[in-house]
C-alpha cells in the first residue's frame, strides 16, 4: 500500500503536469491518445485501468469512481481508516479534529467513533480508536487501549524539583496551581486550594489568579479573563498608540494595517478585525475575496495556495494546472511518439503495430532499424532506441542540453538543500562539507550537526524568562518576574540575556541562570512590544529598532549614550538582526512597502533584499553559515529566505494551525524554528529550513495571552570573531562598531546632537550648542563636568526631551594642553627674569662697604624676589 501511495502520489504530480488536448483543438499542441491499458477520463486524463474503484479519485473529475458497484470498492489497510466514499486515510487522522474524509460523510470524526469531547478531567483518549479509559489505567502493564498507548511514555522519571502531569510529562514544581495549565492535559491545575489574595496589594482574577493592582487598567490583560482591565474608562496600549493608518486589535497587544481589516483573514489573533463589531454582517464576499462553499469569504490571493484556508478546503478545488506532455514542442521520449506534421502524440505501444494511428504512417516508418549503432546516434552519452526511431539521454548529474549534448547540473544551485551548508559541484554530482564548529549526521553525511553541546530555545514567557532544552524536552525558568517580557537575544560569551519589556518601555538584563538578577539597561520611554532587539556579541552592543520614533538605535551592552544608526526612510521597522563578523545589519519594515533590509553596522551601504511575498515580516534570524536571512509572515502565513546579496529566495508553507500567525523566528542547523500566537495560547514549531518537511510542535503555552519571542540558544548562533574595535589606533570616545568593507574596519558613531571630528574618532558638539553653552555662562569646568557625568548607564528618562551634551573628552584634551602650553611658557619668562635679577644684586652688594646699610636695597631686593615667586 505504501508503494502504491509513493507511486500513486509521483503520478499525481505528472498528471499535475500535463495538459490534455482534444484531436479538434489548437494545432500547435500534440494530442494524448489513452492506451488500451488505461480509462480515459472525462477530463482527458489517461489513468491505469486498475485504478478504476479503487476508492480514490486519480481523473480529478472522479470519473474513475463513478457508478461503481458497493463490492469493487477497494479494501483498506490495517492501518487505515476507510471513509464512507471508500477512500482510505491513515488511522491516525481519525478523530484528531480535522475533517479528512471527503465533506459529503466527514466520517472521520463522526460523533459516534469519536469520544474524544466525552473524555474529562480524570480520563485518557487512545489515540487510535479514541476511546476514553480511567487515568489510573494508565502505565499498569495491561495495554487497556487497543494500539497500546495507554501504556506509551511510561517510564518517564520527575525530579523532585517537577510535577508529573497525569499523561507523564514533566512540569517545575512552581508551576503547579498558578492558574496557567502548563500540562496539556491541565492535570497541574486540578484539586487546587482557592488562593487568597492580598486585599490590599492584589486584585483577585476570575480564575482565582492574583495580580499586583497597579496593573489594574494598564492596558495589559494580566488575568487571564481580562479582569483587570474590565470597566476602565481608560486603557493604555501596550503597543503605544496606534498610528492613523493602522487598526487596534482589541486585546491591545497589536496594532496592524487598516488596509487589513474586514479582508476575510483574522489578522489580530483575537479575531478583532475580522468580528462582526468591526465589520457588520457581511452577507457577500468582496471583488478581492473567494467565498468558500461554506460560507466564509478570504482573500483571493490565498485561493488555490496549497494551503486549506476554508474550513471545507474549498479553496483548493479545482486548482490544477495541465501541462502538455511535452519538451521542446515534443512529446515525451520516454512514453510517447511524435507525429510530426499532425502534432500527435501516440504510446509506444502503439508503434510498430501496423496501425495507422498517426495518420500517414508515421508511427510505422524505420521499423526494426536501430539508430543507436550509428556513432550512438549522434548523442553526447546515452542513446535509447525505440520501434520507431532513437533518443538521447544522459546519465544521472547531467541534463540534456538540445537534442544531444548533455551538460552537467550544478546541484548546488539546483537542489535547494543538496547540502546542509557547504556545497561544491563535480562533473555529474557533488560533495557536500560541515563548517568549523558542526559535523557530518550519522544518517546523512549531507546534513551538519553542532559538533559540541546541546541545543537549547530561550523564549519569554510574559511573565519570566525559560530555556527549552530540545533533545531532552525539559524546561526551566532562567529568569523570573519580569513585567511584560517581549523581544529578546543574547550574549553566549557573558551568559546574559536581553529583552524588551513592553509595558517599563525599557531594555532590561539579567544573567542567565540567576532568576532575580535583572538589571536595567536602558530608560527609553518609548520601547514598544513590537521593537526588535540584537546583541553584537564581537563589540558588545545592543541594536533595536523603535517604531514611534521610526530608527534603529545603539548603545553599548551594559547601557551608555545612544546613537541612531538609522533614522530615514524608515516606517514600522519590526525584527532586526547582526552579523558582527561581516558587519551587517538587517532588519524588517512592516510600513506601506513592506521589505526586508540591510546595511552596515555603522549605517552606510544600505539596500533592500526582498520586496515580494513580504507583508506582515514580524521576525527575522539569520543563517551565518549559508549567509541567508529568514523572515516570518504574518499576512501571507510563510516563511521565506533569501541571500544575503538579494538572489535565492525560498518560500515555505505549513498548516494553518501552525503557521496562521508567526511572531519569532531562529535558525541552526537544518532547523528553522518559530513560535505561534493565537489568542488563548502560544506554541513553539519547527520544520526543515529548505522545505518545510518534519513539522513538529516543541511546546506550548496554554492561556497565554502575548506574543512569544525565541532565540536558539547555542555558541554556533554566535561565532567567535576578532574585536576589531580593541585595535584601532585611535579609539572611539563613544560607540565603535563594525563597518562592512572589503575587508571589516570598525567605524565610530556619535551620540544624538554630538557630531563625528576630523579624527572619525572624537565626538563633539556643533558650533550651535558651544555659543549657546558660552552665552549661557557656563564655565569649561562645568561643562567638563557634565561630559563625565554623561557616562551612566541609565541615561535617557524620555526621548522627547533634548539635553544639551557637555562638550567631551576630545575637546577638553585640546583646551586642557593650550592652557598648559600657555602657562608653561609664562611662568617660563618670570622665573628667567627673576633669574637675571638675582644675579645682578648680588654683585652691587659685594662692590659696597660691608659695614654700610642700605635699606633702600634691601627693600627692592625683597620685593623683586617676592615678586619672582
Amino acid at each position: 500500500m505504501a508503494a502504491r501511495i509513493v507511486y500513486g502520489a509521483v503520478i499525481a504530480v505528472t498528471l499535475l503536469n500535463i495538459q490534455v488536448v482534444r484531436a479538434n483543438s489548437s494545432k500547435d499542441l500534440p494530442v494524448i491518445v489513452c492506451n488500451t491499458a488505461e480509462l480515459e477520463c472525462k477530463n482527458g486524463r489517461c489513468v491505469p485501468e486498475s485504478w478504476v474503484c479503487d476508492g480514490e479519485d486519480d481523473c480529478g473529475d472522479r470519473t474513475d469512481e463513478n457508478n461503481c458497484d458497493p463490492d469493487q470498492l477497494s479494501t483498506c489497510q490495517p492501518e487505515e481508516f476507510r471513509c464512507a466514499m471508500g477512500e482510505c486515510i491513515p488511522i491516525a487522522w481519525q478523530c484528531d479534529g480535522e475533517k479528512d474524509c471527503p465533506e459529503e460523510d466527514a466520517l472521520d470524526e463522526w460523533d459516534r467513533l469519536c469520544r474524544k469531547e466525552r473524555c474529562i478531567l480524570g480520563e485518557f483518549r487512545c489515540e487510535a480508536e479514541g476511546a476514553c479509559i480511567p487515568q489510573t489505567w494508565l502505565c499498569d502493564d495491561h495495554h487497556d487501549c487497543l494500539d497500546g498507548s495507554d501504556e506509551m511514555s511510561c517510564n518517564v522519571t520527575c525530579s523532585g524539583e517537577e510535577f508529573q502531569c497525569l499523561d507523564r510529562n514533566c512540569i517545575q514544581e512552581r508551576w503547579r496551581c498558578d492558574g496557567e495549565m502548563d500540562c496539556v492535559d491541565g492535570s497541574d491545575e486540578a484539586n487546587c486550594a482557592k488562593t487568597s489574595c492580598d486585599p490590599v496589594e492584589e486584585l483577585t482574577c476570575g480564575n482565582g489568579r492574583c495580580v499586583n493592582k497597579r496593573w489594574r487598567c494598564d492596558g495589559d490583560m494580566d488575568c487571564d479573563d481580562g479582569a483587570d482591565e474590565k470597566g476602565c474608562k481608560h486603557q493604555i496600549n501596550s503597543t503605544g498608540e496606534c498610528k492613523k493608518d493602522s487598526f487596534a486589535c482589541d486585546n491591545k497587544e497589536e496594532c496592524i494595517n487598516s488596509g487589513w481589516v474586514c479582508d476575510g483573514d483574522a489578522d489580530c489573533a483575537d479575531g478583532s478585525d475580522e468580528s462582526e463589531e468591526t465589520c457588520g454582517v457581511q452577507s457577500k464576499c468582496k471583488e478581492d475575496q473567494f467565498e468558500c462553499k461554506s460560507g466564509e469569504c478570504i482573500p483571493f490571493h490565498l485561493r488555490c495556495s496549497e494551503n486549506i484556508e476554508c474550513l471545507d478546503g474549498s479553496d483548493e478545488e479545482n486548482c490544477s494546472i495541465e501541462v502538455a506532455p511535452y519538451m521542446n514542442n515534443k512529446c515525451d521520449p520516454n512514453s510517447h511518439f511524435h507525429c510530426g506534421e499532425s502534432n500527435i502524440c501516440v504510446p509506444l505501444d502503439r508503434v510498430c503495430d501496423r496501425a495507422n494511428d498517426c495518420g500517414n504512417w508515421e508511427d510505422e516508418d524505420s521499423c526494426q532499424h536501430n539508430e543507436c549503432i550509428d556513432n550512438n546516434g549522434g548523442c553526447d552519452q546515452i542513446c535509447i532506441d525505440t520501434s520507431s526511431s532513437s533518443f538521447c539521454d544522459c546519465r544521472p548529474g547531467f541534463w540534456l542540453a538540445g537534442n544531444s549534448t548533455c551538460k552537467d547540473i550544478d546541484e548546488c544551485q539546483a537542489i535547494v538543500g543538496a547540502c546542509s551548508q557547504i556545497c561544491e559541484n563535480t562533473a555529474g554530482s557533488f560533495t557536500c562539507s560541515c563548517a568549523v564548529g558542526f559535523k557530518p549526521g550519522l544518517k546523512n553525511p549531507n546534513q551538519c550537526k553542532v559538533a559540541e553541546g546541546k541545543v537549547g530555545i530561550i523564549f519569554s514567557h510574559q511573565t519570566d524568562l525559560r530555556l527549552l532544552d530540545i533533545s531532552q524536552q525539559e524546561t526551566s525558568v532562567i529568569v523570573e518576574d519580569t513585567r511584560s517580557a517581549t523581544n529578546l537575544d543574547y550574549h553566549y560569551r557573558t551568559k546574559r540575556v536581553y529583552w524588551t519589556d513592553s509595558e517599563n518601555k525599557g531594555i532590561f538584563q539579567a544573567e542567565i541562570g540567576k532568576k532575580n538578577s535583572n538589571v536595567k539597561v536602558n530608560i527609553d520611554g518609548n520601547i514598544g512590544a513590537g521593537d526588535g532587539i540584537a546583541v553584537d556579541w564581537i563589540c558588545d552592543n545592543i541594536y533595536w529598532t523603535n517604531g514611534i520614533r521610526q530608527t534603529i538605535s545603539v548603545m553599548s551592552i551594559n547601557g551608555g549614550q545612544i546613537a541612531d544608526v538609522v533614522d530615514e526612510e524608515l516606517e514600522k521597522p519590526r525584527s532586526i538582526a547582526v552579523f558582527p563578523a561581516r558587519g551587517w545589519l538587517f532588519w524588517s519594515d512592516w510600513g506601506n512597502f513592506p521589505k526586508i533590509e540591510k546595511s552596515g553596522m555603522d549605517g552606510t551601504k544600505r539596500s533592500v533584499l526582498a520586496t515580494e511575498n513580504i507583508m506582515w515580516p514580524n521576525g527575522i534570524s539569520l543563517d551565518h553559515v549559508s549567509e541567508r536571512v529568514y523572515w516570518v509572515d504574518a499576512k501571507l502565513h510563510i516563511i521565506g529566505s533569501i541571500r544575503f546579496d538579494g538572489t535565492n529566495p525560498i518560500i515555505i508553507t505549513e498548516e494553518p494551525s501552525a503557521l496562521h500567525h508567526p511572531f519569532s523566528v531562529s535558525v541552526l542547523e537544518d532547523w528553522v524554528y518559530w513560535t505561534e500566537w493565537v489568542q488563548n495560547g502560544s506554541s513553539i514549531f519547527r520544520a526543515n529550513k529548505f522545505n518545510g518537511t518534519n513539522l513538529e510542535k516543541l511546546t506550548e503555552a496554554r492561556l497565554h495571552h502575548k506574543p512569544m519571542s525565541l532565540q536558539v540558544y547555542h555558541p554556533m548562533r554566535q561565532p567567535p570573531s576578532k574585536n576589531l574595535c580593541l585595535t584601532r589606533s585611535i579609539p572611539c570616545s563613544h560607540i565603535c562598531v563594525p563597518s562592512p568593507q572589503e575587508r571589516t574596519t570598525t567605524a565610530c558613531l556619535c551620540p544624538r546632537h554630538l557630531i563625528k571630528l576630523v579624527d572619525e574618532a572624537t565626538c563633539g558638539p556643533t558650533v550651535t550648542e558651544i555659543e549657546a553653552g558660552l552665552k549661557s555662562g557656563r564655565k569649561e569646568s562645568d561643562m567638563l563636568n557634565v561630559s563625565t557625568n554623561a557616562e551612566i548607564v541609565e541615561v535617557v528618562e524620555d526621548e522627547s526631551g533634548n539635553h544639551l551634551l557637555a562638550p567631551i573628552l576630545g575637546i577638553v584634551i585640546v583646551i586642557v594642553v593650550l592652557l598648559l602650553i600657555v602657562s608653561g611658557v609664562m611662568l617660563y619668562k618670570k622665573h628667567v627674569k627673576s633669574r637675571s635679577r638675582e644675579q645682578k644684586f648680588p654683585v652691587e652688594m659685594t662692590n659696597s662697604s660691608p659695614s654700610s646699610k642700605n635699606p633702600e636695597a634691601e627693600t627692592m631686593l625683597t620685593s623683586e624676589k617676592e615678586s619672582s615667586v
